[in-house]
């Protein structure tokens, strides 16, 4: 006979992340802001942006509201018409974090 031992893992259920904006649209820079579903008991966010071949780019600080609007700096240095995606982490006080699928956004101007 086998002795078989039981592992408990216990953590708690963090429904998956929403995004609002930008989500597979074209858009300009200058009304580039990113949304999201908040998700209750996280403590802060971070965006990180991607370029065509899913390199990252750029990463924020923590964010700890549900929306967000990029630095100028970062802003000027996307192209037009060139394919970025982005991503959303929310990190919660017990270290856990989730994180959302990655978006598609364009910028026209």
């Amino acid at each position: 006979f086998l002795n078989k031992t039981q592992k408990d893992y216990r953590s708690e259920y963090y429904p998956p992340l929403q995004l609002i904006e930008p989500v597979g649209k074209k858009l300009k820079k200058t009304v580039l802001k990113f949304r999201w579903v908040e998700i209750e008991g996280s403590e802060y966010y971070t965006v990180e942006i991607f370029d065509e071949t899913l390199l990252s780019i750029w990463k924020s600080d923590k964010i700890y509201n549900n929306h967000f609007s990029p630095p100028e700096k970062l802003i000027d240095s996307l192209l037009k018409s060139k394919m970025y995606f982005w991503m959303l982490t929310a990190h919660f006080p017990d270290g856990q974090k989730i994180e959302s699928r990655i978006e598609l956004f364009v910028l026209t101007e």
